[in-house]
């Protein structure tokens, strides 16, 4: 009968040190701290807090000249299943004599933006490979063109935006992620898009 209530004793402790195991694992989780890395550079695509995604094949706009005229992709950099930025190409047709033009823009959605010309708001900011990407740059939560090339029979021509079959620059992107702010950059190889990059909450 001692042998028998020994036993139970030893069970009791061992089951008693168990739950203290996990209440210390329970409280290691509870005692992190998230962290939010405030700034990117353009072109980081590792390191603690960052999120990369090189897409391939690229992704491409289902477009041509004669019927298919406008094509958008929705982008979702945080991985939360909501869009937080579109991208809109539209073309003139080849019926549409005269006049001819392709223009790319990018469309923030929700409360995100993207990063503009200090100088002109309204295009889309070339950034150069380790830019950095952070609260100092100018930024807009509306449409912002990429480029529009257009040629008219008349002989004028002109191309306005700094991405115009120029895959040495970065789009520069700030995610609003259910009050976290998030930086990140999209990298378009031409006409395609070919990777980004986005920072993401961490833990100390």
């Amino acid at each position: 009968m001692k042998t028998q209530h020994l036993f139970i004793l030893i069970a009791l402790l061992a089951l008693s040190c168990k739950k203290e195991e996990i209440a210390d694992l329970d409280n290691d989780v509870t005692d992190q701290t998230a962290m939010y890395p405030n700034s990117i550079m353009a072109g980081q695509d590792t390191g603690v807090g960052i999120h990369h995604v090189d897409f391939s094949p690229d992704l491409t706009f289902n477009v041509d000249p004669f019927s298919h005229l406008r094509d958008s992709i929705t982008l979702d950099l945080d991985g939360d299943q909501i869009g937080d930025l579109m991208l809109n190409y539209s073309r003139s047709s080849v019926y549409q004599l005269g006049y001819s033009f392709i223009t790319i823009e990018i469309r923030p959605l929700a409360e995100n933006q993207v990063c503009v010309s200090p100088t002109n708001t309204t295009w889309a900011d070339s950034l150069r490979y380790n830019a950095v990407i952070d609260s100092s740059r100018t930024w807009s939560d509306q449409k912002a063109t990429l480029f529009y090339d257009y040629s008219s029979q008349n002989g004028s021509s002109g191309t306005y935006g700094y991405f115009k079959n120029n895959s040495q620059y970065y789009i520069g992107v700030k995610i609003n992620s259910n009050g976290h702010i998030f930086y990140g950059w999209i990298y378009m190889n031409g006409e395609a898009i070919d990777k980004y990059s986005i920072t993401t909450e961490y833990f100390e």
